[in-house]
């Protein structure tokens, strides 16, 4: 009161105002800096406290918007302080508790990344699960025994066994405990890279005039699985805006991975009354449309979904367009050696590769030992084995003679250095089984010992179980009117196909015609308690893809539920 008066208003020096400038800093930086709890604790400063910022300001005649005195005081430029200190109105600090907590946004790759099976499968599951709930008869719940011929594991209902050394692996290694104890290379063991390079080395088929393809150890990378190994490759090869050619049909896998990644899929075709071989045509299509765009082309052989093998002349085609365009080849072979038609028997990619270069006029002498095509082998123990619960996979990198693949080779290795590979357990059964399964591999003609006969005795028998499934269900469903049985040459799978025009619930709407696989696998399920992957759950809306690995009256019974459910919807069937 003695330093302001009614008609006039006194200047105080400029270091008193600094000095009040300065607290009102402080105090709002201890503010903000508090934990939440402060804010709810009852020895808190109120609002009304002579002592508070708000009332400092009010009683000095500090006005917050502009940083200035009112009544001609000191002029202070708001800019001239931390940004920290910019004031802020009593209102807007009263509404934004200091525990206000809100749902956190999750990350842009997690909300790309989509399963495009569990989007189709969950919904027709649960409307299945509820209404076999239902304690009222319904006529759309059958009294029938549930029947899945949809999961991709072979060893799921018991009618295929592990190889036997798998057995000898999992009883007669005590030393597993210890020495599998500490951490793993993030590459993997050098024991689980070597075998896995003499495994590919060592590959030959006297029913294919091709050559062997040595691998140096260096070039091999472990992964979880070979989901792990995809995962690995394709987000070293890939960046936003980039294009990955995938088959269609095709496992969903690697749309998932790089549309996660932020990159797109440019599906090309398979040709089903070609046995599915690729469309080379379409691919180069694709590859003209999106140039410079397009990093590699994925082939998978054997295939799933289709359970189509790829003709030797057909391979040696498609590596003859990824050399006039300069297209590197990923290659899934997870099924590799899982066939059962001596007539087609898989050729490994790398193989085919480095034979077109040795064959090419092209090439000089320096450089006869390398393909021009580099080629991404990526496999794993799982499926050829059947011990897909050990995780274990791998990829072996097939370099040019430019070393074209030095980059993402090296990409692959760093991101595998954030999960640190397969289990270390895992890698060593898997070195085990690999090593006894070398003579069984390269068929030298060397008599084998009585465990590796053991087990060239298990593949002949899982291959002829094999083929005598897929030779069931050709026959069986042969007899279901409206239903085209594609034949299966490796894997576990059969691709059906089927006019939507041809049954009497489906229409020849666009709409309808959409979702054709998806309404036939729920009615099927409903109907007949058999559960089908639809085929848009790979790409193909009129279709549906069944396992054959069932035991062999269960799979009988699943197939003449089918028959009888097209025989009861076909259009003139009833």
């Amino acid at each position: 009161a003695d330093c302001c008066l009614a008609s006039q208003t006194v200047i105080l020096p400029r270091r008193w105002w600094l000095l009040q400038w300065l607290l009102i800093y402080f105090r709002r930086s201890l503010s903000i800096m508090a934990p939440p709890s402060w804010s709810n604790d009852p020895h808190d400063e109120p609002s009304n406290s002579p002592h508070s910022v708000a009332n400092f300001e009010q009683a000095h005649h500090v006005d917050s918007h502009v940083g200035k005195t009112v009544g001609g005081g000191m002029l202070l430029d708001p800019l001239t302080l931390p940004p920290s200190a910019a004031p802020v109105s009593n209102a807007a600090a009263a509404v934004v508790p200091k525990n206000n907590w809100a749902a956190l946004p999750a990350s842009q790759e997690s909300q790309r990344t989509r399963n495009p099976i569990r989007a189709v499968v969950d919904p027709i599951m649960a409307d299945y699960r509820k209404n076999s709930s239902n304690t009222e008869a319904t006529p759309t719940v059958p009294s029938k025994p549930f029947i899945s011929l949809a999961l991709g594991d072979p060893t799921s209902s018991g009618n295929f066994e592990p190889c036997p050394i798998v057995q000898q692996v999992c009883t007669t290694s005590p030393s597993l405990s210890t020495d599998t104890a500490g951490y793993v290379n993030a590459l993997g063991t050098d024991e689980a890279r070597q075998v896995i390079a003499k495994y590919h080395s060592s590959w030959k088929n006297p029913l294919v005039g091709i050559p062997s393809r040595s691998i140096d150890v260096d070039h091999v990378l472990v992964a979880s699985g070979c989901s792990g190994v995809l995962d690995l490759v394709l987000k070293a090869l890939l960046d936003p805006g980039t294009c990955l050619l995938v088959p269609n049909p095709g496992f969903p896998l690697y749309q998932v991975i790089a549309e996660s990644i932020g990159a797109r899929v440019l599906p090309y075709n398979l040709l089903p009354e070609m046995d599915w071989e690729m469309d080379l045509q379409h691919i180069q299509k694709l590859i003209d449309e999106n140039i410079g765009k397009v990093r590699a082309i994925l082939v998978n052989n054997p295939s799933n979904p289709t359970g189509s093998v790829f003709r030797l002349p057909h391979l040696e085609d498609l590596v003859r367009l990824c050399n006039n365009n300069c297209l590197p080849i990923v290659a899934d072979e997870i099924y590799g050696d899982l066939t059962f038609d001596e007539t087609r028997p898989f050729v490994p990619l790398a193989n085919v590769a480095l034979s077109s270069s040795l064959s090419s006029s092209v090439l000089t002498e320096s450089i006869t030992t390398t393909a021009s095509v580099p080629v991404i082998a990526c496999s794993g123990i799982g499926k050829q084995f059947l011990v897909p619960g050990w995780r274990v996979g791998w990829a072996v990198f097939y370099d040019n003679h430019v070393q074209s693949l030095k980059p993402v080779e090296h990409g692959a290795k760093q991101l595998a250095q954030i999960v640190l590979g397969a289990s270390h357990v895992a890698q060593a059964m898997a070195t085990r089984v690999l090593s006894a399964a070398l003579p069984m591999h390269d068929n030298d003609g060397s008599s084998p010992s009585s465990l590796q006969a053991e087990m060239i005795m298990w593949q002949r028998d899982l291959r002829d179980k094999l083929r005598s499934n897929a030779e069931v269900v050709q026959q069986s469903l042969s007899k279901a009117p409206g239903l085209v049985v594609h034949k299966a040459l490796g894997a576990m799978y059969s691709m059906v196909t089927f006019d939507p025009s041809e049954f009497d619930f489906l229409s020849s709407s666009p709409l309808d015609t959409a979702t054709a696989g998806e309404k036939l696998s729920t009615l099927l399920l409903q109907e007949e308690s058999v559960f089908v992957l639809p085929g848009s759950c790979f790409g193909i809306p009129n279709a549906f893809r069944l396992v054959f690995c069932a035991p062999a009256m269960t799979l009988q019974q699943a197939l003449d539920r089918l028959v009888a459910f097209s025989q009861r919807h076909h259009v003139g069937g009833k």
